[in-house]
């Protein structure tokens, strides 16, 4: 848009991406001395008031989220007729250009997850629902930080009699579909998809067509995939399937709850995974090597279990057995002694043993816009 007019006072450069109604560019405000995202309506549906409504209500609902995980609203209204926003402009990816290099590292999985909980937690405190959560509409900063964007398709909570089915079909929550007035448990399944797309690299619900996406998202179970990757800890595992959980009442009580859950697997895993790990494997995703596995906390008697039989420094380590062989080798000691101890009676006292002695012996499909919106493109 090089030597087109400048919108408000930013003067627009470099065209981003293009949407049925709406185009974005990469601007630049002298005033403040910054690049900012500029989407603007294109002047053919400046005219179109249920265009202009739904433009406004986007810059409207964003704006009012003040927080780090979500995309800042700078500006927004109309030049010379035409409705514009100006949003922070984020260098970096979105995550579903990421995940086109496979599937992120557990913990990283897991940040990302933490981070955009929070920036849902911001908007559901507001009253906003996204209604569009999936990894086009979650950005990565070249620095690590993890904001949403893309509020589009954003509606009120209260807007009760609002059942206008929004989003991308693949990470819809099945209530959505069936016709349900959407809450902040549609969003937190959203999430539940994009984290089981990251852990993955595959989307959680795919077909051939919408009408088998839909029966998908209503019926199928995505989750044994995860029994397949030994990297991924069952806590995490169980936390992707509570978001999935076909029933609103099933999932996470709130974005808040999610954030605790996620902090939960976090300190079990002893992941301190931040930003700087996830702008590390941004860079170099080839050369990013995740953190060993956190050792499991022993209770006094697993270390007094622990210490070496000899102290003798060239003493072979003792054979280490499970606990419930252990178990049912002391039971079935127990049985034979006292069958030895009934035949003895009368006769020579049996002998003392060691009663501590151990035995040696789907292709993906892309998503499709569920009510298509022309106010609704790809992050830039």
């Amino acid at each position: 848009m090089g030597g087109h007019r400048r919108i408000g006072d930013i003067q627009p450069f470099a065209e981003l991406a293009q949407g049925t109604a709406t185009v974005v560019y990469k601007g630049y405000q002298p005033s403040l001395e910054r690049f900012v995202l500029l989407k603007v309506l294109r002047p053919a549906f400046s005219q179109d008031t249920e265009l202009v409504e739904r433009f406004e209500q986007e810059a409207r609902l964003a704006a009012s989220i003040q927080h780090p995980n979500v995309v800042a609203i700078h500006a927004h209204g109309q030049d010379d007729g035409q409705p514009y926003l100006a949003a922070e402009f984020v260098d970096g990816v979105d995550l579903k250009t990421l995940l086109e290099h496979g599937p992120l590292p557990p913990e990283l999985a897991t940040f990302v997850t933490l981070e955009a909980a929070r920036g849902l937690q911001a908007a559901h405190r507001r009253d906003v629902l996204h209604r569009d959560i999936k990894p086009e509409n979650i950005l990565i900063a070249d620095e690590g930080q993890v904001k949403l964007t893309d509020f589009g398709l954003a509606s009120l909570i209260d807007e009760s009699a609002d059942v206008e089915v929004r989003g991308t079909w693949s990470y819809l929550a099945p209530e959505v579909i069936r016709g349900a007035t959407p809450t902040a448990a549609a969003d937190l399944f959203s999430l539940g998809a994009t984290l089981f797309e990251m852990l993955t690299a595959r989307v959680p619900f795919s077909g051939p067509d919408t009408s088998a996406v839909l029966d998908d998202v209503l019926h199928h179970d995505p989750l044994p995939l995860l029994d397949r990757l030994a990297a991924v800890p069952d806590e995490l595992h169980a936390t992707c399937a509570h978001l999935l959980a076909k029933r609103p009442q099933d999932r996470y009580a709130s974005a808040h709850a999610l954030i605790e859950a996620l902090n939960v697997v976090r300190s079990d895993q002893g992941w301190t995974t931040e930003g700087d790990a996830l702008a590390r494997y941004l860079a170099a995703p080839d050369a990013y090597a995740s953190p060993p596995p956190a050792a499991p906390a022993q209770t006094a008697e697993a270390s007094a279990e622990a210490e070496p039989l000899s102290s003798t420094p060239d003493a072979p380590a003792p054979r280490r057995w499970p606990r419930r062989v252990l178990l049912a080798v002391v039971i079935a000691g127990l049985a034979v002694t006292g069958t030895l101890l009934a035949v003895s009676v009368g006769t020579d006292p049996p002998t003392d043993a060691d009663p501590t002695a151990s035995p040696t012996s789907a292709p993906p499909d892309e998503p499709v816009a569920a009510s298509p919106s022309p106010l609704s493109t790809d992050s830039a």
